[in-house]
This record gives C-alpha cells, structure tokens and sequence, in this order.
C-alpha cells in the first residue's frame, strides 16, 4: 500500500471525480445521437436499394453524409435555442 500526503491524496481524490464526470458526458451524447444513427442507417440502405429501381435514385456516401451533416447541425442548433429557453 502507498502511502500519500494528504493534499496529494486530495488531489488525486479530485482528479478521479472529474475523470468519472467527464465520461459520463460523452455516453449520455452518444446515448442520445444513438437513435439518429440507426434511422441514418436504414435511410442510406434505403437510398442504396432505391438504385435498383431507378438509376436516377444514385447517391453516393459522401453526398448522403453531407446531407445528413446538414440535417445532424440543424438539430443542434435548435437543441441549443431550446435549452437556452429553458
């Protein structure tokens, strides 16, 4: 066991609680983009499929992402706006 001075310790003790609350904050962003992320998925396939029915329905990944880098800065922006309000 390793002992340490008490402000080392309390520094320490501090450093761990701002580690445990820094990961908290990128799980909970993730948590909640996860459902924006399954509904791009199955709009891509879609768009994907839809070439087999028309060649005109082409859209390639990059245009898809940019389009939806778009959509992703919209619903950011009035995520802000409303927790500004509140």
């Amino acid at each position: 066991m390793i002992l340490l001075p008490q402000d080392q310790l309390t520094e320490v003790r501090h450093r761990m609680q701002l580690t445990a609350e820094n990961q908290s904050k990128p799980s909970a962003a993730r948590n909640e983009l996860r459902p924006c992320a399954a509904n791009a998925c199955v709009l891509y396939s879609l768009l994907s499929t839809m070439t087999a029915l028309n060649h005109m329905y082409q859209t390639s990944l990059q245009q898809f992402l940019h389009i939806l880098q778009l959509a992703l800065q919209r619903l950011f922006f009035s995520l802000s706006v409303n927790q500004q309000h509140s």
